[in-house]
């Protein structure tokens, strides 16, 4: 390996950010290292970034020696279908690597593959590698405590617990930091960027320490840290953190009606997770249309009613009566436990509020929740 002097250079991804900006993201990420990576040609390029800014050197090779010297043999497959080159679009691919020390670390690489020109060739693959070290000891370490539980059907609940709460705050946190690159951000996008990320690692940090605890207990029962929140916080955050996440053949909306002083008490975290889960599940299973996510409070009853409403494929009348129940799927051949809603349930139902759904096959989906809201009236914005 050696700093590039003369080769050709390309871009790097997180080039572009300030030296403010590059402050701001060490922060947020400064327990996960950072590379900027790029593949052009034969020939692989990278470096760290953020932390240390436009004087960290570029290291050049080529993919054979790189392959040889830096990919573990563990990890060399992966590595040759990303050089062999994929279908275009985001991917995202956990290597095991030694770069610039003599220890082997796992990293976590996100990058786009662009589209292939009329002759075939294809522009360079830019993207980040965060090292996933913690995680993947994390992980580990959960995975043993598992072991210790005799019940199957509590072992696959909790796997299911742990894949599910952590996946949307990861894809959010690297999703806006690709962002952050983009040329087009102004200073209040690239500020607002930098609230989603550091919220979102909150946000897995307290889970990684929510899973963790359910590991030690023999029993699927979830800790509550229920405090008064903001409501449209709630939903405007979510909203933000999935709009990285939308596919690009959906529209998503929030329509929020409450007001700006309207609270409930609630666990935070898991209220989130609960409206995440009703999002991801939409954008899976709306071939075409839209996906909403709204907020209304019904003053009479003193509710905050949260949902998401797609224009999707439905659900059957022969799964309606049990498709909030565990291992429940709408179709038998969906990936997943099908453990996304039975985790929904026993939140809002924990919290003391409702949760349902009201669906037309062929039509689309609303799912819902309500929880008795705090302050009465709430204050209109």
């Amino acid at each position: 390996m050696h700093e590039m002097k003369n080769n050709r250079q390309t871009d790097l991804p997180l080039t572009t950010l300030t030296p403010d900006e590059r402050q701001t993201l060490a922060e947020l990420l400064r327990d996960h290292t950072v590379y900027a990576w790029a593949l052009a040609g034969n020939r692989i390029f990278y470096r760290p970034c953020v932390a240390n800014g436009d004087n960290a050197p570029v290291s050049a090779s080529s993919t054979a020696t790189f392959r040889e010297t830096c990919v573990h043999e563990v990890s060399q497959t992966v590595f040759d279908r990303i050089v062999e080159g994929q279908s275009a679009g985001k991917h995202r691919v956990r290597l095991y690597l030694r770069l610039d020390d003599s220890d082997w670390h796992r990293w976590e690489a996100i990058y786009d593959v662009p589209e292939a020109a009329e002759d075939g060739t294809r522009g360079d693959v830019r993207g980040i590698l965060v090292k996933i070290d913690n995680v993947v000891g994390v992980e580990k370490r959960i995975a043993q405590a598992v072991a210790k539980v005799n019940e199957v059907s509590l072992r696959e609940n909790f796997i299911a617990n742990i894949s599910h709460d952590i996946r949307t705050p990861l894809n959010a946190i690297s999703g806006f930091a690709q962002l952050l690159t983009d040329d087009s951000c102004d200073d209040d996008e690239r500020a607002m960027y930098g609230d989603i990320i550091r919220s979102n690692i909150g946000q897995m940090l307290s889970l990684i320490d929510g899973v963790v605890e359910k590991a030690l207990e023999e029993t699927d029962g979830m800790t509550f840290k229920i405090r008064e929140v903001n409501v449209g916080e709630i939903v405007e955050t979510c909203y933000r953190t999935n709009s990285i996440l939308v596919p690009s053949h959906l529209r998503f909306h929030l329509d929020n009606k409450v007001g700006k002083g309207l609270t409930f008490k609630v666990d935070p975290v898991r209220t989130r997770q609960v409206v995440n889960n009703f999002i991801s599940n939409a954008f899976k299973f709306t071939p075409e249309g839209s996906v909403t996510l709204s907020c209304s409070y019904n003053e009479a009853e003193g509710k905050v009613r949260i949902a998401v409403t797609d224009t999707g494929i439905g659900v059957s009348e022969a799964r309606r009566e049990h498709l909030l129940d565990r291992f429940a799927k709408v179709n038998d051949g969906d990936k997943g436990t099908g453990l996304g809603l039975d985790i929904c349930q026993k939140i809002v139902r924990s919290q003391g509020g409702e949760i349902g759904f009201d669906s037309v096959e062929g039509k689309g989906s609303t799912f819902w929740f309500t929880q008795p809201a705090e302050n009465g009236k709430e204050e209109q914005s």
